[in-house]
C-alpha cells in the first residue's frame, strides 16, 4: 500500500465501541455536567449525558527534514474515552455534530468547546462530543477512578520501565501522544458511519465541526496541515464540515512524542497548508502576551478561495480564557485527579475581565454552518493596530486599537488588558478597571446614552454576523448592569 492508501484505511477505520459506560452512585464520568461548578442538570434541556470507550489502532506519524510527512510506527493498539451530550428525543435533533478536542493543559480534561458554546449546542440542540486526546488526561482520568478507566491505553511502541516518570510539559514516557491524529480521524468517521452504533444514538451527522481552544487550537493547526488533504469519506466528500481553531493560532503540536516534548512550534507561512472547507480561527488579545513574541508569527490570511476557506479574527480587549465559567468542573472533581488545582479561586477574584468572548466563538460557529451549507461567507475584521516594531497600539482608555471591535470597545465603561500582572494567572484571565460615574457622564452625556450607544452597537454586530440574538440580549443585560453599578 502506498503512503496514502495506509492513511486512509487508518482514518477509515471504525473502532470498536463500549457504552454507554454505566453511572452509579460511585462511578460517574470525568467532566460530568451533574458535578460541574453549576451542577448543571441536563434534563432541564432535554438532553441525555453518555460516555463511550472506543478501541482500535492508530498509525504514529513524524515529519522528514523536509517536512514531510511519514509513518513512524503503524497500527499501535489504543483504547480511548469521548464524552456526548444529545437531545434525549432525537427528533429535536437539528443533525449538527460538534466535536471538540479536550483541552490537556493542566494535565485533566478541561471541555473548553463547551464551556465557550453550551448555550448554543442546548438552546439549538446540536449535539456535543468531546474527545480525550493526550496520555496525561488519560492518567488523571485512572487516577480520578481507576475502576471505571482501568483499561484505556495510550502505550508507546516503545515501552519504558514502570513506574513511567514524566518530562516536561505534561508528556509521559512510554506513552504516545501521536496516537492523536487517528483517534480524531476514527472517531470522527465512527460518528459519521457507525451507524446504530455511532454513540449519539444512531442519528444522521448532516454536518460535522470540530474544534480546539488554546493548546488544542494547536492541534488543529498540525491536524489541517498534515492531515485534511486525507480526511475525505469514501464519496469524496469532507469528513469535516468546518473548523474553528480558539485562542491557539499562533503554533502547532508535534506529529508525535519524541522524548522530551517539544510543546509548540511557531506558525510560519508554510506552516499552512490549504483547507477547502470553512475554517475560522480567533485569537484573544491575551494570546499576544501569553504565547511571547507574536509580532513575527504568520498569522492566517483570510481567503474565499474554494480550496483555502479562511477567517481569521482578533478580538481586542478579551482575556485567553474565562476562569469563571460555571460549566468547568468543580474543584472537588479535579482534585481526584491528583492533579495541582488552578491557583485562581474565581469565587475570590477582583476586577478579572470580564469580556464574554464566549459570545464570538457562538456568532463563529454560527458563521462556519453557514459558509459551509449556504455558501455565505463570513464577514472581514480588521486586525491589532501595531507600530512599526510591531507592538500593540492602545488608545486614550488603555483599551487596545483594531481587531474585531467589539462593543466593550467601541462604546466602553472600563479599561480592559487582556493580561494582567495583578493576579497570579493574570495572563489567562486579565484585568478589568470600571470607568467611574464622572468618566461616563464626561464621554456619554447620561448613563442612558451609553446605554442607547452600547444597544446600537450590539444590534450591528447582529446584523454582521458576529452576535447572535441570545448573546446580543446577554451583552445588553450586562450594560444594564454595569450602568447601574455607576451610580
Amino acid at each position: 500500500m502506498s503512503l496514502e492508501e495506509k492513511i486512509l484505511a487508518s482514518v477509515r477505520a471504525l473502532p470498536a465501541v463500549e457504552g454507554p459506560i454505566p453511572v452509579t452512585e460511585t462511578s460517574h464520568p470525568y467532566c460530568a455536567m451533574k458535578y460541574s461548578r453549576c451542577h448543571m442538570d441536563l434534563a432541564d434541556y432535554g438532553y441525555i449525558e453518555e460516555e463511550y470507550f472506543l478501541s482500535g489502532t492508530a498509525n504514529v506519524y513524524d515529519a522528514d527534514e523536509n517536512g514531510e510527512m511519514y509513518i513512524k510506527h503503524e497500527a499501535l493498539p489504543y483504547k480511548n474515552r469521548i464524552l456526548v451530550r444529545r437531545p434525549k428525543d432525537l427528533s429535536r435533533y437539528s443533525g449538527r455534530v460538534l466535536m471538540d478536542i479536550l483541552n490537556a493543559s493542566s494535565g485533566y480534561d478541561i471541555e473548553d468547546g463547551w464551556d465557550r458554546y453550551h448555550n448554543y449546542c442546548l438552546a439549538g440542540n446540536h449535539i456535543y462530543v468531546g474527545v480525550t486526546t493526550k496520555p496525561i488526561c488519560v492518567l488523571a482520568l485512572k487516577t480520578f477512578d481507576p475502576m471505571r478507566y482501568a483499561s484505556l491505553n495510550w502505550a508507546s511502541a516503545e515501552p519504558v520501565p514502570q513506574p513511567a516518570g514524566k518530562y516536561g510539559h505534561g508528556s509521559i514516557m512510554g506513552t504516545e501522544e501521536g496516537l492523536v491524529w487517528d483517534i480524531l480521524s476514527q472517531t470522527a468517521s465512527l460518528l459519521r458511519f457507525g451507524g446504530e452504533n455511532n454513540c449519539v444514538g444512531g442519528a444522521k451527522v448532516a454536518y460535522l465541526s470540530l474544534s480546539g481552544q488554546s493548546q488544542s487550537g494547536s492541534y488543529i493547526n498540525c491536524y489541517t496541515h498534515y492531515f485534511h488533504k486525507y480526511l475525505k469519506n469514501p464519496d469524496g466528500s469532507p469528513l469535516y464540515d468546518s473548523y474553528l481553531n480558539i485562542v491557539g493560532v499562533g503554533s502547532r503540536r508535534p506529529l508525535c512524542q519524541q522524548g522530551p516534548e517539544t510543546p509548540y512550534i511557531r506558525t510560519r507561512g508554510g506552516d499552512r497548508a490549504k483547507v477547502d472547507v470553512p475554517f475560522i480561527l480567533i485569537s484573544s488579545e491575551g494570546d499576544m502576551l501569553l504565547f511571547g513574541d507574536t509580532a513575527k508569527i504568520q498569522w492566517p490570511e483570510d481567503s474565499d478561495d474554494p480550496d483555502n476557506k479562511i477567517r481569521y479574527y482578533e478580538v481586542p480587549g478579551t482575556p485567553h480564557t474565562n476562569i469563571v465559567c460555571e460549566v468547568l468542573n468543580s474543584y472537588e472533581e479535579t482534585d481526584k485527579t491528583g492533579v495541582i488545582r488552578p491557583p485562581i479561586a474565581p469565587e475570590t477574584v477582583e476586577g478579572h475581565n470580564d469580556t464574554m468572548l464566549e459570545y464570538y466563538v457562538c456568532g463563529a460557529e454560527e458563521l462556519l454552518f453557514k459558509w459551509s451549507t449556504q455558501g455565505i461567507a463570513p464577514p472581514k475584521a480588521a486586525r491589532f493596530a501595531r507600530d512599526e516594531n510591531g507592538e500593540l497600539l492602545r488608545d486614550e482608555h488603555g483599551n487596545l486599537l483594531g481587531g474585531l471591535r467589539t462593543p466593550y470597545l467601541e462604546v466602553p465603561a472600563a479599561s480592559y488588558l487582556g493580561s494582567s500582572t495583578k493576579f497570579e494567572q493574570g495572563n489567562m484571565c486579565g484585568e478589568k478597571n470600571p470607568f467611574p460615574l464622572e468618566k461616563m457622564i464626561a464621554l456619554y452625556g447620561s448613563l442612558d446614552n451609553y446605554l442607547a450607544l452600547f444597544r446600537e452597537a450590539v444590534e450591528k454586530q447582529v446584523e454582521e454576523g458576529f452576535l447572535l440574538p441570545p448573546d446580543a440580549a446577554r451583552m445588553i443585560a450586562w450594560s444594564v448592569e454595569t450602568a447601574n453599578k455607576c451610580k
